[in-house]
């Protein structure tokens, strides 16, 4: 919007301005007394660009863009940490009750039980917020002595940590906060609300799903997959202190559609199938996240995945020169997702 304001251009205005019968020459006392302040004014106009773009939700970045979502009370997320199964065991491979509190080291985190699930079964939350706590099973240590304790380990996601949202969701729930009027509990309501719980990437609302005042909310997380029920338990729990008195709610997480994919493949010189294998899987991926519960605005129904684009994908990996038995769940034809199913990438075999 400024870029004509360089110095070059403030120079000539300002010389521009002055009575041409003083004297503005080069090195005269008037051209030494303005040209100098040129630089920093061109510099100033530099930054109202700058400034421009902060306050502006689509063009705002990270505390700019949260300090204007807050304005329509869309407030960004934070990381949360991993909540995990912990088991353990006492010196006899019997499960064995530890202290609320207890903390363990795994793969340079640091795990502390938080709740008891059953005997020898606890909750273990990461004390580091986001996705590094999701990962990896196996043997955790205790960062002070148990008594009698044999072995503890860690096991599945219970509720998966997330990092900080990114900026195009924060500007995705603004614009659902905006153009989608939520009012006395409609379904951009139901919509919204799941959305302000970390972990919950898109969401689906299907009103009187099973007859009067019921409602049904379906979840997919920020990669676009299945949540875990612990972000299943929080949504709920939001919902039901926000929504009006006398909606029966119900809360579930999407379902896996596997699409698995084979083919025959003719590659370059030097090229593996395991390589392309790799690439292909990437590929496939970013495509059903693509259109992971999306609705089709025509047909009113979840997009199909279409079988077109999953070969597209496989002649977009260069050392693909050709593909011939292409089968996508074992046929040629698209897959239509029900309602609450989202595809992700299945077994990938080529030959």
């Amino acid at each position: 919007m400024f870029e004509h304001k360089s110095f070059e251009a403030l120079r000539e205005e300002v010389l521009d301005s002055i009575p041409d019968d003083v004297d503005k020459r080069e090195a005269s006392i008037i051209y030494d007394a303005t040209i100098h302040t040129m630089p920093k004014l061109a510099e100033f106009y530099s930054y109202l660009d700058v400034f421009l773009d902060l306050v502006f939700a689509d063009t705002a970045p990270d505390e700019y863009l949260s300090r204007r979502t807050s304005e329509f009370g869309v407030y960004k997320k934070y990381a949360t940490p991993s909540v995990r199964k912990g088991i353990f065991r006492d010196t006899n491979g019997a499960l064995m009750d530890i202290p609320i509190g207890s903390r363990f080291s795994f793969e340079n985190l640091t795990f502390v039980t938080t709740e008891k699930i059953s005997l020898g079964e606890y909750k273990i939350a990461s004390e580091t917020p986001g996705t590094i706590g999701n990962m990896g099973i196996g043997t955790i240590l205790p960062i002070e002595p148990i008594n009698n304790l044999g072995s503890a380990e860690i096991t599945e996601v219970l509720t998966a940590g997330t990092d900080d949202e990114v900026d195009d969701n924060l500007r995705d729930r603004l614009a659902i906060r905006v153009q989608k009027q939520a009012t006395s509990g409609n379904a951009y309501h139901y919509e919204q609300w799941a959305l302000s719980v970390p972990g919950v990437g898109a969401v689906k609302v299907i009103p009187v799903w099973d007859g009067p005042n019921t409602v049904k909310v379906i979840l997919v997380s920020n990669e676009k997959t299945p949540v875990t029920p612990g972000v299943v338990d929080a949504v709920f729990e939001f919902i039901e202190k926000e929504r009006p008195i006398g909606a029966i709610l119900t809360v579930v997480s999407a379902t896996e559609l596997p699409i698995n994919v084979t083919a025959t493949l003719t590659l370059a010189a030097g090229t593996t199938i395991e390589e392309v294998e790799a690439q292909f899987k990437i590929g496939l991926e970013e495509y059903l996240e693509s259109i992971a519960f999306k609705t089709n605005e025509i047909t009113n129904e979840p997009e199909i995945i279409r079988y077109n684009r999953i070969a597209n994908v496989l002649l977009d990996i260069p050392p693909i020169i050709d593909y011939s038995n292409l089968l996508v769940n074992g046929s040629t034809a698209n897959i239509q997702p029900t309602a609450e199913q989202v595809g992700i990438a299945g077994t990938v075999i080529f030959t």
